[in-house]
């Protein structure tokens, strides 16, 4: 089935002032915008200035409102454990709202900076959309990262708290995350106040008495508690994703809430992501690019589809398919090889020019087959060693 995709481009080149106005119609908003974009605002333009809203309600609220509070909302399928479970939309609610108030009485609010160190889990899932709730802003940090790269980012952002665990999970072993959390906070400048540790039975971390609070006893204490979303201006921001820092400093990413919102409608709905369907997210929760996981995870929720977290069969059908174009790449190649061959044995006998030009494009052809092949396998590779759960 063809996706809505080339039709939602074609009304955005027509008209992209009516195609973003339409699309922020879709968005719950505390307060309406007036304007789509205004170029003369902060160094590359504002979306939606003066407008309000919040993220966790047009990702929960507003379904369980329209009474789809007993679909499915998250399926969580771990491909390390083995563990599978469903969240309807009303779970999610309240779970997300029980880690909301353990926020609040950390001394968490608006505007203030959550670092999530997290492995692939429900938890980080909900975690992210209790800031929102509250209107923090949230920093995916990926699980694992080097202490130091940690205490950078804690450093950049100002971090007032870390929500971690006490380990992750590889094919193999097991990494140990907390270890990494307090070498960290003893490196960074600037303390977080608290930490929050979710404790995995494979692996359980020592707390730091004053500081570091288990997570499920916290929210436990919390749960059936009422605390309501907090409109946050369009244009403040909503999560902070850091490049790698290959290069340097590791550069924060600022998202702004309202165009992050109208995107992710934008996202769901233009590849058919409809009421009642399913929206499988194969990047990891550390993907710093816009398709991974922070980002897909709000395109579900925002088109009001399942999301898939840490799908076993997902990965098994991803390596299948570049298992599938690794043989054809290597059939490809092979075939340059024998196209090459006789292409030489041809210029004894023929035109020089017409064939020498013939063998040139088949060798470009093999170069770029052998590069694609070698990414088909990095790729292979990455789904093996970095799906983690």
């Amino acid at each position: 089935m063809q996706n809505g995709y080339h039709q939602a481009y074609a009304a955005w080149k027509r008209d992209p002032e009516a195609f973003w106005r339409e699309a922020a119609a879709d968005i719950d908003w505390f307060k309406p915008p007036a304007r789509v974009f205004s170029p003369e605002e902060g160094v590359y333009g504002r979306w939606f200035s003066g407008a309000e809203t919040n993220t966790c309600h047009n990702c929960l609220d507003r379904h369980v409102t329209a009474g789809r509070g007993g679909e499915m909302a998250v399926i969580f399928d771990s491909a390390m454990t083995g563990e599978k479970r469903r969240f309807t939309y009303d779970e999610v609610l309240d779970e997300v709202k029980a880690i909301a108030a353990t926020l609040v009485d950390l001394g968490i609010g608006r505007g203030d900076r959550v670092i999530l160190y997290m492995p692939m889990v429900p938890q980080a899932v909900f975690s992210m959309l209790a800031c929102a709730r509250i209107g923090a802003v949230h920093s995916v940090v990926f699980g694992g990262f080097a202490a130091s790269e940690l205490a950078a980012r804690i450093d950049d952002c100002g971090a007032k708290l870390v929500i971690t665990a006490s380990c992750g999970l590889e094919p193999g072993r097991i990494v140990a995350y907390k270890p990494l959390v307090d070498q960290a906070l003893t490196l960074a400048r600037s303390k977080p106040e608290r930490c929050l540790v979710l404790q995995r039975p494979e692996l359980r971390a020592d707390l730091v008495s004053g500081r570091d609070q288990d997570f499920e006893a916290a929210v436990a204490q919390h749960r059936g508690a009422e605390i309501a979303c907090v409109p946050v201006k369009a244009t403040d921001p909503l999560y902070i994703l850091y490049t790698s820092g290959t290069t340097g400093q590791p550069k924060g990413v600022v998202r702004d809430t309202g165009a992050i919102e109208t995107s992710s409608g934008i996202i769901g709905t233009a590849f058919n992501g409809t009421y009642g369907g399913t929206f499988i997210v194969m990047a990891s929760i550390y993907d710093l690019d816009i398709t991974g996981f922070t980002q897909g995870q709000l395109d579900s929720a925002l088109t009001g589809v399942e999301l898939v977290l840490g799908a076993m069969t997902a990965a098994g059908s991803a390596l299948g398919s570049i298992s599938t174009r690794i043989q054809l790449q290597e059939n490809f190649v092979s075939g340059l090889h024998d196209s090459i061959d006789s292409g030489v044995g041809r210029l004894v006998d023929a035109d020089m020019e017409e064939e020498s030009s013939k063998l040139s494009a088949l060798q470009t052809q093999q170069q770029l087959a052998v590069q694609s092949l070698s990414i088909a396998n990095s790729s292979a590779q990455n789904i093996l060693t970095l799906f983690r759960s």
